[in-house]
Formats: structure tokens, C-alpha cells, sequence
């Protein structure tokens, strides 16, 4: 068991540390999100949910900085026949936009009724360039039958989404954005 815990206690120094070299994500809520979405509290969160395929909603965030950027979301849903597609379309501040979707799949696994939380992007590669600035991201959600052959079914249940998250990426890289080289032009 001590030796468990040091192991434990190892790891969440290590990533501490590595967080700290790391430029930190850009996390907006939704909290101001306008549209046909619906505001609720789910398991402690402030979310926006939808049950009803093609209810567009639409948030602004501010780019902190132009550059690459991998953008996801934070999603909850509890579906165990169909799959939840999300759509995203994102317009920067240079009128530069990006559409693409995400899909999650099946809680075959979890008992009826319950979900779980997890991140997706759809913007895994390419990774979009977004300019710095005020941005306009509407969202939409859709239900598939599998994840694969994706023909259009009805919403099996709601789609809550919590957050939406910017990682900085250095595109040369490929990986999450350092400061510290940044700034020493490396």
C-alpha cells in the first residue's frame, strides 16, 4: 500500500511539473450560449443540453492569441443504441471558419441511465489556425445509427456539453504550445 502511494504521489508531481511547462488550455463556458440549446446543472456542472437534432445554439469566445489551436469539447451523454454527433461551425475574428464534427460512441458498457464524461475534437488534424479575436461558434448536435455507417436516426436521449477548450498547439512540433521556447523564438 505505501508503495502505491508513492507511486501515486510521483505522478501527480510529474504532472504538475510538466503542466507548468506547458502553456496552459483556454477553457470558456457556455453560459452565454443563445440559441435552442437549454441551461441546466448536471452532476454539479453548469451545462447547455439539446434532445432535438439540427437545435443550433451560438457562443462568442475571445481568441487570446492568433495561432493553431486543437479545439475540443467537453461532452456528457448516456446513449446506448445511436451515437451523438456534434457539429461545430467556428468564424475568427478575420472571417476565417472551420466546420467539422465530433461523434461519441455508445455507453453499452454503463447500466440504462447512466453516462459519462469525456473530451472530443474535431479538429484533432488539421489543426485550425485561429485568429486572435473575438469568435463566433455555432453548434449543432445529430444522432446516427453507428458511428461508422452514420445514417440519420432520432436523438435517443439528451446531449450535454459542459465546456469548450482551446489547446494551443505548436504546429512544427506537433504537440501543445510551450511558452518558454515561444518567447526564445526556438
Amino acid at each position: 500500500m505505501f508503495k502505491k502511494s508513492i507511486l501515486i504521489i510521483i505522478c501527480i508531481i510529474s504532472v504538475s511539473f510538466d503542466a507548468k511547462a506547458q502553456e496552459m488550455p483556454y477553457s470558456f463556458d457556455l453560459k452565454d450560449a443563445q440559441g435552442g440549446w437549454t441551461h441546466a446543472q448536471l452532476e454539479g456542472r453548469d451545462v447547455i443540453l439539446t434532445d432535438k437534432a439540427q437545435n443550433i445554439a451560438t457562443v462568442y469566445i475571445d481568441i487570446p492569441r492568433s495561432g493553431y489551436y486543437q479545439f475540443m469539447v467537453s461532452l456528457y451523454h448516456r446513449w446506448r443504441k445511436y451515437c451523438p454527433f456534434l457539429y461545430f461551425k467556428i468564424i475568427d475574428s478575420r472571417g476565417s471558419s472551420f466546420l467539422d464534427y465530433t461523434f461519441s460512441e455508445t455507453r453499452l458498457y454503463l447500466k440504462p441511465g447512466q453516462g459519462r464524461w469525456e473530451y472530443r475534437s474535431p479538429s484533432a488534424s488539421p489543426f485550425w489556425y485561429l485568429h486572435k479575436g473575438r469568435a463566433k461558434i455555432k453548434f449543432w448536435a445529430e444522432a446516427k445509427n453507428d458511428c461508422w455507417e452514420g445514417k440519420d436516426t432520432f436523438m435517443e436521449a439528451a446531449l450535454f456539453i459542459e465546456k469548450i477548450v482551446l489547446l494551443p498547439v505548436n504546429k512544427k512540433l506537433m504537440k501543445q504550445s510551450n511558452i518558454v521556447d515561444e518567447n526564445r523564438g526556438d
